[in-house]
């Protein structure tokens, strides 16, 4: 009904800049003393779903860049218990466990998306954070970590790890983390130029999930390096994306039913909100890097998805709460509102503010 009532009204068929106010109600909802619960049932927490390293390194990043433009208590005491769980979940070895049932049960060990994430997570926060006792935290976890990063085989753990080195080194620039940053770098430049083709300009066989992170860590290892490669990939990769993405001037996200192979079909369900962010991270970050309004218009661009910009149509955002729906499929939403998609949306929305109060 929703969706011919929007095909008669002719709603959310233009592209707005009059974003929804920022709300972190759902998201300390979802939070206790321990961490942030992964999912949610409809808006009510499933505390039985448990916690990962993945949700509250995103919920770390949203926060300090929520109490960086708002100077929030609320923010500020998320904060705290975020950088307090990647504490708990550090190894001696400087690796994270991954996933929790509760305090003291794990589900599984490691993954090194996650262990990436938590980089991020860490040299943002040394970077961006107001609260000395969280940048102290940070810069500890991270030193302790960063001897494994060397040994990371996945590409996006690759990327999120140069993204945390980035910030890491924007605030101490210390020649061991330069060095470290082109050595990743230089590893998905290498990837690229082993799958890449004439009409197919990608690190991989194959566009999956967070693609977007991929030419966004070469935008700031050129900020870092000044070594114009860098920039060139990026940019040609994330204008190959794009090309994909936008079909006719709507974002359809990657379907996580089966990806999209080079010479194959491409899959446009389940449609994920992760996804959607990382594109309008990576826009914001080459506008911010090469000055080029064409990337910010993107940014909004992609944004406009969450707002109903979409296939169905729909509102993904629930802006009476400040959660996000979990997912766009084919014939409906998925209605419940867990960490990863909320987390998601807010960084993103959070990044639009960052960029328009420094206009």
């Amino acid at each position: 009904y929703l969706n011919t009532f929007n095909k008669v009204v002719k709603l959310r068929e233009e592209t707005t800049k009059k974003f929804p106010t920022i709300k972190l109600n759902h998201l300390k909802n979802l939070t206790n003393n321990f961490a942030c619960i992964q999912f949610a049932r409809n808006d009510t927490p499933d505390k039985s779903s448990g916690y990962t390293l993945d949700d509250n390194t995103r919920a770390l990043i949203t926060t300090i860049l929520h109490n960086s433009i708002f100077n929030s208590i609320q923010s500020s005491k998320l904060s705290k218990i975020y950088i307090k769980f990647l504490e708990y979940t550090q190894e001696q070895d400087g690796n994270f466990k991954n996933n929790f049932h509760n305090e003291n049960e794990i589900l599984d060990s490691h993954s090194e998306d996650s262990f990436g994430r938590a980089i991020w997570a860490l040299g943002y926060s040394i970077n961006k954070s107001k609260d000395e006792e969280i940048k102290e935290k940070s810069k500890q976890l991270l030193k302790k970590s960063f001897k494994k990063i060397s040994s990371l085989k996945e590409l996006r753990a690759k990327a999120f790890s140069i993204i945390g080195l980035y910030h890491y080194y924007e605030k101490y620039k210390h020649e061991e983390i330069l060095t470290q940053i082109k050595e990743l770098a230089d590893s998905l430049i290498k990837s690229y130029e082993i799958e890449s083709s004439d009409d197919w300009h990608w690190f991989e066989q194959m566009l999956t999930y967070s693609n977007a992170k991929l030419p966004e860590a070469l935008f700031l290892a050129y900020k870092s390096t000044n070594n114009k490669k860098y920039l060139e990939i990026a940019e040609k990769t994330l204008h190959f994306l794009s090309d994909i993405l936008f079909i006719e001037d709507e974002l359809l996200p990657i379907g996580q039913k089966g990806w999209f192979t080079k010479n194959g079909k491409r899959a446009l369900f389940d449609q994920q909100p992760v996804d959607v962010s990382a594109m309008v991270q990576t826009y914001l970050t080459a506008y911010e890097i090469t000055n080029d309004k064409h990337y910010y218009e993107k940014a909004v661009l992609a944004f406009n998805w969450f707002l109903g910009r979409n296939y169905l149509k729909q509102m993904v955002y629930n802006e009476s709460i400040g959660g996000c729906y979990d997912g766009l499929s084919k014939d409906n939403l998925n209605l419940n509102q867990g960490a990863e998609s909320t987390v998601s949306y807010l960084i993103a929305r959070l990044m639009l503010e960052e960029i328009k109060r420094k206009k």
